[in-house]
């Protein structure tokens, strides 16, 4: 394509380059710069990143079979991946659970659908703290919504609390 068409000279006023551009974008070849700043992405972009940590001293009680919230975020409308961690802590030493869960979910101490969480058997007594992941899940909300880092778990003697970590980060 000639830079001059008409009398209009494209490359003085800059329009040859946004042409070339668009041209990029419709061929699908246009790059995405990241930084290399080590900031933050701004709140409402792509890449905006959240996160929020509930440590040992700050564990969540667990009765057997029941789901409880581990830590809540909320995420205004867009596209999100979160996952989490979430750790449990036997006080004595003796609790022995038969099994541990831990997802992602949208709504309070209720375990999503399959996809949205793990399950691991455990039955031996937690004498360390052991750590789950919760797996990367999308949501994809269109208005600010409050999302969930849920666990459930079984046990028959003493007690456990459950303690974690979950991230989101903006994906469109």
């Amino acid at each position: 394509m000639s830079n001059e068409q008409n009398g209009a000279n494209w490359a003085q006023d800059g329009l040859e380059t946004r042409l070339r551009t668009v041209e990029r974008v419709a061929n699908g070849a246009f790059p995405l710069v990241g930084t290399t700043a080590g900031g933050n992405a701004v709140a409402g972009t792509v890449g905006e990143y959240q996160e929020v940590a509930v440590l040992v001293g700050a564990a969540v009680s667990l009765s057997t079979g029941v789901v409880a919230n581990v830590a809540s975020m909320s995420l205004t409308a867009g596209d999100w991946d979160l996952n989490g961690i979430v750790s449990y802590h036997s006080a004595t030493g003796t609790t022995a659970p038969n099994d541990v869960l831990q997802g992602i979910s949208t709504t309070s101490a209720t375990v999503g659908a399959q996809g949205t969480f793990s399950y691991d058997y455990v039955a031996v007594a937690i004498t360390d703290d052991p750590s789950y992941v919760a797996p990367v899940v999308r949501v994809n909300i269109a208005a600010t919504t409050t999302v969930y880092l849920v666990t459930k778990s079984d046990f028959a003697v003493s007690t456990l609390t459950a303690y974690g970590f979950m991230r989101a980060r903006r994906i469109r």
